[in-house]
């Protein structure tokens, strides 16, 4: 019954055979991060997977560090998996096979995705950039400040000496 598969049974090969990155085509390495540049927009995830079966087993995927929960749906809809716009830092995409059930997971994999950073995306660089123009803005007012606060104090001066 095609409906109720369990996990006894079942046999399959998963993994991701393509990267598409702004549409540049990637394969990736099955033993390394996958190491993206900050200035990809589109990120496009095409898996492979085979299944040993009749069955359409259920799939779930998810980017952990983007999505909140993992989405579902049946290997015969899979085609690709889609993120745009994501902030530089470490994911984790994480590929799963359930059975009808989905109670049970038969096979998962998991593949590391570090968007890299630019230094301007550091809190410390972002702090200091702020820090500068607040201490240029100070240094302005105070030699206005001392440039008001000499010209009064020459004024009195030339007071006294007329007096």
């Amino acid at each position: 019954d095609p409906l109720n598969y369990h996990s006894s049974a079942q046999s399959y090969r998963m993994m991701i055979s393509e990267l598409r990155l702004d549409d540049q085509v990637i394969k990736p390495e099955r033993s390394e991060d996958m190491v993206i540049s900050r200035d990809v927009r589109k990120i496009e995830l095409i898996p492979e997977i085979i299944n040993y079966t009749i069955q359409n087993p259920w799939v779930g995927y998810r980017l952990e560090g983007f999505d909140r929960k993992e989405n579902l749906l049946l290997q015969s809809d899979v085609s690709s998996f889609l993120y745009t716009n994501l902030d530089p830092g470490t994911y984790t995409f994480h590929l799963s096979v359930y059975d009808s059930s989905l109670q049970n997971i038969l096979s998962q994999r998991s593949y590391p995705i570090i968007i890299e950073s630019a230094a301007y995306d550091d809190t410390r660089f972002q702090i200091y950039w702020l820090l500068i123009p607040a201490l240029f803005l100070v240094l302005v007012v105070m030699s206005i400040a001392l440039y008001f606060y000499q010209r009064n104090m020459a004024r009195k001066e030339a007071e006294l000496d007329r007096l």
